[in-house]
Formats: structure tokens, sequence, C-alpha cells
């Protein structure tokens, strides 16, 4: 028995039977109360046991659905995808929704899913086709041709400054001074007086 069922709830005897537990005192009150106030677990008072608490309930691809609209309704945010990972039917959920256009997915340098966005179709603006037609036939000019068509028109273009980086001046280790000793009386090796 692991503690990895999702739906299962787990009594203290169902802790005592596991080795992880085994010398884990439950009599003990306070390791209830820590059991009974972590985020992670939640706690059946009427079963007296404990589940695991996940950061989302979802039992489909349309409970994933529901909650990227909701989230996008409150907020227009998305959701990050490792807060989801409790949610074992996560990967195909993502790639069906994904391909039917419901759901916009951000994604990592990996190719990962990072960040999911309920798409709201009702956001999407459409252009006529001689809007779109055009805006592609602007070209931007050269950026030689740019500074000749500015100089020809008698402007001239604006330069960016780079701004200094002001560096904090480094804490000077201050050396400590040697003492200087001074001399007094006669130092001499008393004890080898009879050594020659």
């Amino acid at each position: 028995m692991s503690l990895d069922h999702r739906d299962k709830s787990f009594t203290i005897d169902d802790f005592k039977a596991l080795k992880a537990f085994q010398s884990a005192d439950f009599s003990h009150p306070s390791l209830l109360d820590v059991l009974k106030t972590n985020p992670r677990i939640e706690y059946l008072s009427d079963k007296n046991a404990f589940t695991y608490r996940p950061n989302y309930k979802l039992n489909s691809k349309e409970d994933l659905l529901n909650l990227l609209r909701q989230t996008h309704l409150e907020s227009c945010d998305g959701i990050d995808y490792s807060t989801l990972k409790d949610f074992p039917l996560l990967q195909p959920s993502v790639a069906d929704l994904e391909r039917e256009n419901l759901i916009l997915v951000i994604k990592d340098s990996k190719n990962l899913p990072k960040m999911l966005f309920y798409n709201d179709t009702s956001m999407n603006v459409s252009m006529s086709q001689e809007f779109q037609e055009l805006w592609k036939s602007i070209v931007p000019p050269n950026e030689m041709e740019l500074k000749r068509q500015l100089n020809a028109a008698g402007l001239r273009e604006t330069q960016v400054e780079a701004k200094e980086v002001v560096k904090p001046p480094l804490k000077q280790v201050q050396s400590r001074k040697k003492r200087k000793t001074t001399k007094t009386g006669n130092r001499t090796n008393k004890h080898l007086e009879d050594f020659d």
C-alpha cells in the first residue's frame, strides 16, 4: 500500500502499516495537529481519516476547460502547468483541448507546456481581406535608406544613449597595521649562556 491513491482515504491504522511511518508516535497530539493543518492533506472528521488534497479537483478534460474558463473570467489569466500535475489525465487533456483550439498553451524552450489559457473566441477580431493585403504590402524601409530619407526631409535620427551603469564601490578591506614592538631592555638568551 502507498499514499499515491488520490481518491483513497487513510486512517491512522493505515499509516501505521506503512514502513515509512512505523517509528512515528501517532498517540502524540501534535503529530495529528500537523497532519490536520497540512495544506496538502484533508482531514475527514466523520471517518477520522486523511485524504490527499490536490490544488484543483479535476476529473476530466471538461473540468480542466471549465477551470481555465473560470480563471479567464475572473482575472483574464492563465494557470501554471506545474500546479495541475495532480490531475492524472493532464497531458492527453491538454493535447486534446489544444488540438480543438479551446485553450492556448505557452511552451518553454523544450516544447513542454508552461502556461495554459482559455481561448476566448469572442476576442478574435476578423479583418477584412483588403486590410490584410494592405498590411502585407507595407515593406519596412532599409535602415540605410531610412537615414537618407530622414536627412532629405531635414530630420535627424534619434540616438539612444546608453545609460552608464554605476557600480557600487567595492568595500575595501582594511588591512590590520602591525604594531611596532618597542624593544625595552637588553634581550639575551640567558638560558644559553653556557652554550658556546
